[in-house]
């Protein structure tokens, strides 16, 4: 990994086991696609921070980022 640069796995559905696996080295998902709240805190809970799309349906977001 280089200093300054964040490693980020961008994921439609992600396999929040597998991901398990990625971490510390990935310590960021961004989804692509609107979350539920309960998938913001199980990925919060194994350790990411989380980029998650918003739209007019869903205008907000637990994740991190939006």
């Amino acid at each position: 990994m280089t200093a300054g640069i964040t490693p980020v796995a961008v994921v439609v559905e992600p396999d929040t086991a597998a991901l398990a696996t990625l971490f510390p080295i990935i310590t960021t998902v961004q989804l692509h696609r609107p979350a539920d709240s309960g998938l913001v805190a199980t990925l919060h809970a194994l350790g990411f921070d989380v980029f998650a799309r918003v739209n007019a349906a869903q205008p907000t977001t637990t994740a991190d980022y939006a």
